[in-house]
């Protein structure tokens, strides 16, 4: 609808469920999932993480939030580390996922998808 007064669909007029008017929400909640889902497919330190959450899924997160979940995730049970050193360059730590990892992700993709038929059939 261009020309709305509020900016459709970026924005919102304020009113009192929901606060001051926001942008659409952001990937925050799931980029857990982007992380252990580029883990699946094999170990890969922090970096390549977020240079392939970015490439393949459209999400641009920061080296602190990838790292801090990284932490957390690792502190779950669901992902493991281990420093790698090469002939050249410093040391990485690398990250691999759990069995558990890989257990919480397929539970979590049934809810997502859960979730993304609801969300097709109010977008109709």
């Amino acid at each position: 609808m261009e020309g709305h007064p509020f900016g459709w669909p970026y924005e919102h007029p304020p009113h009192r469920w929901c606060g001051p008017p926001h942008k659409p929400p952001h990937f925050r909640g799931f980029l857990h999932l982007a992380i252990l889902k580029c883990l699946k497919d094999g170990p890969v330190h922090g970096a390549e993480v977020q240079r392939v959450i970015k490439e393949k899924y459209g999400i641009e997160a920061p080296p602190p939030a990838v790292y801090g979940l990284l932490r957390r995730l690792e502190e779950q049970g669901f992902v493991v580390s281990s420093w790698e050193t090469a002939e050249s360059g410093p040391a990485r730590r690398v990250y691999r996922i759990t069995e558990e990892g890989l257990m919480y992700l397929e539970r979590s993709f049934e809810q997502v998808k859960k979730l993304k038929n609801i969300l097709d059939k109010l977008v109709e």
